[in-house]
């Protein structure tokens, strides 16, 4: 239900304001039955919802993948394996994969980038880590 036509509905008494809070908590989420995406976290945070591969299906990492891409016009994914790569890059060819911080991403083309940030790493066992945080800070 459109925001506008919900409040109008709850203005003009056909809905209660129990309703109205339960259809407002519902929208923006789209339930997959495995998974429940947050479609709107953009416009209440300014930042898309992030995927988590590790431990998921890799079938439920690729519908996933291709949900958020049509939602949000880009997509990332961390601690994504080469197995999820190969397989989302099936369904979406332009995605990229970094073996190194195993992130997984697409991006608006022309994106703007926007402040600075400087990530330390105490040593080589850490630059998976500081490679993970770097491309999430340069993503956002």
């Amino acid at each position: 239900m459109e925001i506008k036509k919900l409040l109008r509905s709850l203005q003009e008494g056909e809905i209660s304001v129990e309703d109205a809070e339960k259809i407002l908590q519902k929208q923006g989420y789209q339930d997959l039955g495995y998974a429940k995406l947050d479609s709107s976290r953009k416009n209440r945070s300014g930042f898309p919802e992030v995927i988590y591969c590790a431990g998921k299906p890799d079938a439920y990492v690729a519908e996933i993948f291709q949900r958020l891409l049509q939602i949000n016009g880009e997509v990332f994914g961390t601690r994504a394996s080469v197995e999820q790569y190969n397989l989302v890059r099936q369904f979406i060819p332009e995605i990229v994969y970094d073996k190194v911080s195993r992130i997984m991403k697409t991006e608006k083309p022309n994106k703007e980038r926007t402040g600075l940030v400087a990530v330390c790493s105490a040593g080589t066992a850490d630059i998976p880590v500081a490679e993970e945080a770097a491309q999430t800070a340069e993503y956002f």
